[in-house]
């Protein structure tokens, strides 16, 4: 059998269809290409991410030749999001897009900046522009102003592209994409002046809130020398592992030292600065709370707080880069999911009558929607300028420290009133360990003590110590008569006449029933027999009812003495208590001192 060779031009309906389908995917992609990004002088800000094309090939297409040769070939695709997105899995790759001045005449009369906003520090790009040069078609590559070595400080914390005001509009521009996290951006073409004012609002913005946190770890680094409270060197060291986790997300770093930036970030990710600051946060909050490291408390915030170190750790190590962006994300879960925890602690603390862990509560609140806010890529506007999504991490933990201040001011606070009512509770029952109940004088055991001291205190200065012994005149017969309630009364009215009739510096107490023995400091015989005196005569003047409204009086009997140089509390007691007997065997209602007792028993 012979086989027939038919041409494909013999078979017209065959041919017609794949011209059409190449004259259809030849026009697509010339119109493609063809539609550069118009730049007017009266715009300021031009977004670009539905506009540009993407070669995801995971590094296939390794130089700008290569990458001018697939855009030629249609390989390119079209980004139809509002957001440019490109996975690790075809890192590194390219975008594309064309820019057409539409002022003819004015080409070169603005400079325009390319801003590829929301960039993590992770992921990098460099921008290849067209430019002629003495009429020769080069590429010119452009690293962004916070990474690019060899030039002068940036002028903002994103990474910024300075367009050349000379590129050649019938080529497209090239974005070289690659590093450890995938891409999710917001793209646009801004006038220079625009970045500058962006990037100006953008610093102060964020320059404030540090700031805050700054100020808010020398203030309680202050308190802290004036109280010498840990809980306020454990909120300083956590406030500053939150500056340093911050200054790394947000860029500043490399806004205020690339160099230092650059060398600090190639030792330590921005991971193991997260799982730093999520061990200060769990010490903070286990001395916060008083937490036993046994408690299912402690557990609950200690093990996520662990595995976040973990992460931490194997992302500074080379052999787990394959795998950073997994570690990031799952972090970035496992740091959102462990404020729960932490708010959990501090709600049953709270439930426990800990009232300052309702701001810290809200403080992990604070944190958990700034985390939250991020993942689900929402950006801050602010005086029109688009934040990146980190903007929350940094505005969540700035919310936090204001609020863990509170928090830890409070607790202080009412640490105070606490210790305040202690001691106060200490004094009364040191007072009621010391004072008879029903006089309000002090009792025989503070008299021991204060005699102690007093006359160690006369031996030394030279001084006079005498001492007054007071008994109340037939008064079991009284109360036999008239009832206790009605003796109570006479001692409780004895008591206000003697503390009535002293000085602060002496030392009134009731010795056991009626008898009643008061100190007398820097007072000689002459002075004490004259106090004790008037004590009987104001007491005499007393008027009691009975049940029966009968007015009556009593009168007392008082023994007078000095401090001997050979005395001893047991000698001088007992010389007092026989002048008072003498006193009740002269006829009571009289005062008797030693010098008459010497006359007695002469």
């Amino acid at each position: 059998m012979r086989l027939q060779f038919i041409h494909p031009l013999q078979k017209k309906p065959f041919f017609l269809l794949m011209t059409l389908v190449f004259t259809y995917c030849s026009l697509v992609s010339t119109l493609s290409f063809s539609s550069p990004i118009q730049l007017h002088d009266d715009s300021y800000n031009i977004p670009i991410s539905s506009e540009v094309f993407v070669l995801g090939d995971n590094g296939a297409t390794e130089d700008i030749n290569q990458a001018l040769i697939a855009w030629d070939a249609g390989l390119f695709k079209a980004n139809s999001n509002s957001r440019v997105k490109m996975s690790l899995d075809n890192m590194p790759g390219w975008l594309g897009f064309q820019l057409q001045n539409s002022n003819r005449s004015n080409i070169h009369g603005k400079q325009w900046v390319l801003s590829p906003n929301d960039i993590m520090h992770s992921t990098r790009l460099v921008l290849y522009a067209p430019v002629l040069d003495n009429g020769q078609e080069k590429y010119l590559r452009i690293e962004d102003i916070l990474h690019a070595t060899g030039t002068a400080q940036p002028d903002s914390s994103i990474s910024n592209f300075y367009l050349p005001s000379d590129f050649d509009e019938s080529r497209p521009f090239f974005l070289r994409v690659s590093g450890q996290l995938s891409m999710n951006a917001l793209l646009s073409i801004i006038d220079t002046r625009t970045a500058q004012r962006q990037a100006v609002t953008r610093i102060g913005v964020i320059s404030i809130l540090f700031g805050v946190l700054i100020a808010m770890a020398i203030y309680n680094f202050v308190l802290y020398i004036y109280m010498q409270d840990r809980i306020y060197l454990a909120y300083v060291a956590f406030i500053i592992t939150v500056v340093i986790w911050q200054t790394q997300v947000t860029g500043l770093l490399f806004f205020i030292n690339r160099d230092f930036g650059e060398a600090f970030c190639d030792i330590f990710t921005v991971n193991f600065t997260s799982s730093l600051n999520s061990v200060s946060a769990l010490i903070f909050s286990y001395l916060f709370f008083n937490l036993s490291v046994r408690s299912l408390a402690f557990y609950s915030i200690a093990i996520p707080t662990a595995l976040c170190v973990a992460i931490g750790l194997a992302t500074c190590i080379p052999y787990f880069d394959t795998y950073y962006e997994t570690l990031h994300q799952l972090q970035l879960t496992l740091t959102a999911v462990s404020t729960v925890p932490f708010i959990g602690v501090a709600i049953s603390a709270w439930k426990q009558g800990v009232l300052s862990a309702r701001y810290y509560v809200l403080a992990w609140s604070f944190l958990g929607a700034g985390i939250i806010l991020m993942s689900l890529g929402i950006q801050a506007s602010i005086f029109n300028v688009i934040f990146t999504t980190s903007f929350w991490i940094l505005l969540g933990a700035t919310l936090l420290s204001i609020s863990l201040s509170f928090s830890v001011g409070d607790r202080i606070r009412l640490l105070r009133i606490e210790e305040r009512d202690l001691r106060k509770n200490q004094k009364q029952l040191q007072k009621l360990s010391i004072t008879d109940a029903l006089t309000g004088l002090f009792n025989q055991r503070y008299f021991q003590d204060a005699f102690a001291d007093a006359m160690n205190m006369a031996r030394r200065s030279n001084d006079n110590i005498s001492c007054i012994a007071i008994d109340v005149d037939h008064f079991k017969l009284f109360n036999d008569r008239y009832g206790h309630p009605a003796g109570d009364e006479v001692l409780r009215r004895l008591g206000s006449v003697i503390h009535s009739c002293l000085r602060k510096k002496d030392i009134p107490c009731r010795s056991g029933g009626e008898e009643f023995t008061i100190l007398l400091r820097g007072s000689d015989v002459e002075q004490a027999n004259k106090i004790a005196q008037r004590i009987c005569l104001e007491f005499s003047n007393e008027r009691f009812q009975d049940i029966n409204n009968e007015t009556m009086s009593c009168t007392l009997s008082a023994g007078v003495t000095s401090l001997q140089i050979d005395d001893t509390f047991n000698s001088f007691i007992k010389r007092v208590d026989r002048i008072l007997y003498l006193a009740k065997q002269q006829g009571r209602n009289r005062v008797v001192n030693n010098e008459m007792e010497l006359e007695q028993i002469n």
